[in-house]
């Protein structure tokens, strides 16, 4: 597989480039993307092959979950098999913004044995609120 690299400076103005990225998440394929402070690898994470796909890229043990970020709390039902209303209340004050939430995953959640639902910019992604690919991404 070749590398494509898109260089994203403004998220307003490229839109196209984002919708690329988007697109390749959509495929399966991995994308490298700007995290607050390094950069991150991710893929599609309710996709299992993409998943296994960069245990490998990572050299991951399978049994050690990997982060997921969100774009927004709607998306957290869809990778937490229960959700405290404690951790409810958190996420709707603070998200989004500098809070990371733990949670049991739910069954459709491939790999590791947990799951890290972030919100938004704070959670290290602030490409996953303009990615908007309909799952959440793991990292």
């Amino acid at each position: 597989m070749e590398t494509e690299i898109l260089r994203i400076s403004d998220v307003v103005r490229q839109q196209r480039e984002i919708a690329r990225a988007a697109e390749f998440l959509r495929q399966g394929q991995l994308v490298a993307f700007p995290t607050e402070t390094v950069y991150g690898i991710g893929a599609l994470g309710l996709d299992m092959a993409a998943v296994e796909a960069l245990y490998e890229a990572k050299n991951r043990p399978a049994s050690k979950a990997f982060s997921l970020q969100v774009a927004d709390v709607s998306m957290v039902p869809q990778v937490a098999a229960y959700v405290p209303r404690s951790a409810r209340l958190l996420m709707e004050k603070f998200c989004p913004g500098p809070i990371t939430v733990v949670l049991p995953k739910a069954a459709a959640v491939p790999g590791g044995t947990g799951i890290i639902a972030g919100c938004g910019e704070a959670s290290g992604c602030a490409q996953c609120q303009y990615f908007r690919p309909y799952q959440p991404i793991i990292c």
